[in-house]
């Protein structure tokens, strides 16, 4: 969707519900830059602070739906989300949401102190509710292994129609191989649960009036296997948004800070083998980096960031 599409429907939403538009928060995109998913405003509904967020998303979330159930299921006094005002899914793909604001002393978890978010990491994954609140897509039913080889294989599909031809295939394409054999072998007898699947420091907000945290982002609630929520917040973090300026010792320096604490939170909760499930997991995390978020975007200067990210598609596969 085009941004002038996407304020047109919010000021759409605006007159059908009365909300009163203050000052965009976030606009979310999808790949490209141009290519907008989402809007969040800050502004008045029904007298109060609140929230809104429009979006058209092909994942087909269900955000609003997700976010009151957490909110009916939850027991924990101290991790939180917004309540719900109002809703409305248009589509599957398509609808929006009015939610409260978060406490004016709400500010965002630091991702430097991975001890104080890993900790929220731990409370979140006692809490979170066990059971879906929707009929599963067909590829959550997938087995694990199957799972993660079904969207690795979509993202290669995506990079290869980009036709960037600064991308390295000839060196890629032994270790994609490679990884989908590894990832095959670990994930054959691994579960699936239902997580929030997007939890990252951005998303997790401190109230001290509340004495509460609160959880934001419920658009990726889903069925994962086990030690993807795990490798997610390493692909957030450092991924994602790690220095790729520096070398790459020192770039994967933050990656392996990470793996010491995650690794020893998976063995704390009884999870055998969870070293090689974490490995494996990253793995899958690198492969969609590559190939969704950098091959298949409009990034500049890709050759940074392809020039670390092999080396540590490389190390992951020797360990």
């Amino acid at each position: 969707m085009q941004k002038k599409e996407l304020e047109q429907w919010v000021d759409t939403i605006c007159q059908k519900t009365g909300f009163i538009k203050e000052k965009p928060l976030k606009w979310g995109t999808f790949y490209r830059d141009d290519n907008y998913r989402n809007a969040i405003y800050l502004g008045k509904y029904e007298g109060k602070d609140a929230v809104l967020k429009a979006y058209d998303d092909p994942r087909k979330p269900d955000e609003p739906i997700a976010l009151q159930y957490f909110n009916d299921h939850n027991h924990n006094p101290h991790l939180l989300a917004p309540q719900i005002y109002t809703f409305d899914r248009e589509t599957a793909e398509r609808g929006f949401f009015i939610m409260e604001k978060l406490p004016n002393d709400a500010t965002q978890i630091s991702k430097n102190n991975k001890l104080q978010f890993l900790k929220i990491f731990q409370e979140y994954k006692k809490f979170f509710p066990k059971t879906p609140h929707r009929k599963l897509f067909p590829e959550e039913e997938l087995p694990s292994h199957q799972f993660h080889i079904a969207r690795i294989s979509r993202w290669f599909e995506m990079a290869k129609k980009k036709h960037d031809t600064d991308f390295p295939m000839e060196r890629f394409l032994p270790l994609y191989q490679k990884s989908l054999s590894l990832i095959e072998k670990e994930f054959e007898e691994r579960p699936k649960y239902w997580c929030h699947g997007h939890f990252k420091n951005e998303e997790v907000f401190f109230s001290d009036s509340k004495n509460a945290y609160y959880l934001l982002d419920f658009a990726h609630v889903h069925m994962f296997p086990l030690g993807y929520e795990e490798a997610f917040i390493v692909w957030a973090d450092c991924l994602m948004n790690g220095d790729y300026s520096t070398s790459y010792m020192e770039w994967k320096k933050e990656i392996d800070t990470w793996k010491a604490l995650l690794v020893s939170s998976l063995q704390e909760e009884g999870i055998p083998h969870a070293e090689e499930l974490f490995d494996a997991s990253m793995l899958e995390r690198c492969l969609g980096t590559i190939l969704a978020d950098i091959a298949s975007s409009d990034k500049p200067e890709k050759q940074k960031y392809y020039l670390h990210l092999f080396c540590y598609l490389e190390e992951l596969l020797q360990s």
